[in-house]
């Protein structure tokens, strides 16, 4: 099978999901940003795909069918929805993108795939950032929209795995932010704390 093949399929993966989320209204408690406790928001570990993260309750989790062509061998959506829609999408595919070099180009993919799925929401404002997380490669971007939404997400390439996670929420009233309704404090709170195990 040809490599090109499972580029265009990670970069699907990345962000099948990214424009029919954001929901108005930031949903009430914010994870603790120095990583401390909270009554709402409760570190989830998830063995299955080698990753924790904090969420605000159990996601629900949603396993993909079977891939007949044997490129993707797992894929599952974690995600909670409601006036701020959290996810995280998992994938392990049949090669490891570092090795053969080409997590760069998986992550460029996947951001152009994650642009085109937002484009009728009029994004206005974009700015991204290459990361890196326990090592491996990343993408961070910041999406704002004409109409008041806003996206953080992250999309990590670890060996043979992709890991997209994602906040969309309304844009709160710059008067009236503090640290506890914030949703920007929230989303970046959320990303800052996923782990690979």
């Amino acid at each position: 099978m040809k490599l090109d093949r499972f580029i265009a399929i990670a970069a699907v993966v990345v962000f099948a999901f990214a424009g029919d989320y954001a929901q108005p209204a930031a949903k009430k408690g914010t994870p603790p940003a120095d990583g401390g406790s909270s009554d709402i928001w409760q570190k989830y570990e998830f063995k299955d795909d080698m990753f924790r993260i904090r969420f605000p309750g159990r996601p629900k989790v949603t396993v993909d069918p079977k891939d007949p062509s044997g490129v993707v061998l797992s894929s599952r959506m974690y995600e909670l929805t409601g006036p701020t829609v959290i996810y995280v999408a998992a994938a392990r595919f049949a090669v490891d993108f570092e090795k053969l070099g080409k997590a760069a180009e998986v992550l460029e993919a996947g951001k152009t795939s994650g642009m085109a799925a937002i484009r009728n929401q009029k994004p206005d404002t974009y700015k991204e950032e290459n990361i890196t997380v326990q090592g491996h490669p990343g993408k961070s971007v910041h999406v704002e929209t004409t109409d008041g939404l806003a996206y953080r997400y992250r999309v990590i390439i670890a060996n043979d795995r992709l890991y997209a996670f994602c906040v969309g929420f309304q844009k709160a009233n710059q008067s009236a932010k503090n640290i506890k309704n914030d949703p920007e404090t929230m989303a970046m709170a959320f990303l800052d704390s996923f782990e690979i195990l």
